[in-house]
């Protein structure tokens, strides 16, 4: 796994291009999507890692935001078009956006941007956009975990936002600004945490073209599985048969049964055997999501 700090201006493929001509790896993918107004933590799963995307994926994660209110765009975002153009209220002050931050915390229903990668009758929403197709985007529900004011300077105003996977932060902008009046959109967008990521680890494109190599910054599947997930330790012999696809009993394993339905890692020193999930039913075992052969990943399809 390779952290960046992506630049704005760029778009995610451009940066899974750019690392892949710098380190050859053909099969290389990110987890998580960050527009072009962006910058900030985009992990990227080099080789056999790349399939551990569906967990990498499913983490939560922090932005940093800047709304401006009083404008509404058709991306949602500085880069759009204007649609349209209301008065801010001079007086704003911090107790009615505290109001309406209230009601977008906890679970909500979000509708997907019209200008975003999700596809619709086989197409993705951006083209059809584009295209001025009428197509009513679908919605879906997300977490807001944290929702914090940090700054009212009207018309901008700086949020802080922790939220779970699909969240669409310019799509929260939008609804905080129809909820105080005048619209909103985003000029800013800084995503500092995946998981336990940090964007204080991540490396910059300028920083990876100087040195010219990516392994140095390289981080293993061991180590990430080490801050993601539950770890359970194997011996040599409950190593091999975890590589064979064999699934062993807690007994064994010497450990307590996890929660049901918890997620967790198999490993053996510094090598990560295989991620797993345990049953619905208490002391049920556990399913195998990924197994690892060696150094190579492979989907078990709950063997």
């Amino acid at each position: 796994m390779l952290l960046v700090d992506k630049p704005s201006g760029l778009t995610s493929h451009d940066v899974v291009s750019l690392v892949r001509r710098l380190s050859g790896q053909q099969r290389l993918g990110h987890t998580g999507t960050l527009d072009p107004l962006a910058t900030g933590l985009l992990p990227l799963l080099l080789g056999e890692a790349t399939k551990l995307s569906p967990f990498a994926t499913a983490e939560n994660k922090t932005y940093e935001t800047t709304a401006r209110l009083g404008v509404r765009t058709d991306t949602l975002d500085s880069d759009g078009t204007r649609l349209t153009n209301e008065p801010v209220d001079s007086n704003l002050d911090a107790a009615t956006v505290e109001r309406s931050l209230e009601g977008l915390r906890g679970v909500i229903t979000q509708q997907v941007p019209r200008f975003s990668a999700v596809k619709v009758q086989g197409r993705r929403l951006h083209e059809l956009a584009r295209e001025g197709k009428d197509i009513t985007p679908p919605s879906r529900e997300v977490t807001i975990h944290r929702l914090d004011l940090l700054d009212l300077s009207v018309p901008d105003l700086r949020l802080a936002v922790d939220c779970s996977k699909g969240t669409y932060i310019r799509q929260l902008v939008a609804d905080l600004g129809d909820d105080l009046g005048p619209g909103a959109h985003v000029t800013t967008l800084r995503r500092t945490r995946v998981g336990d990521l940090n964007v204080t680890e991540a490396v910059t494109l300028d920083e990876l073209e100087r040195s010219g190599e990516i392994t140095s910054r390289l981080l293993s599947v061991r180590q990430w599985a080490a801050r993601s997930l539950p770890c359970v330790d194997c011996t040599e012999d409950q190593a091999r048969r975890t590589r064979q696809g064999q699934r062993l009993s807690w007994k064994e394993l010497d450990h307590p049964a996890p929660k049901p339905s918890t997620r967790f890692a198999l490993v053996r020193k510094d090598e990560l055997l295989a991620v797993a999930q345990t049953a619905e039913e208490i002391d049920g075992g556990y399913g195998l999501l990924r197994v690892f052969v060696g150094s190579s990943p492979t989907g078990a399809q709950n063997q």
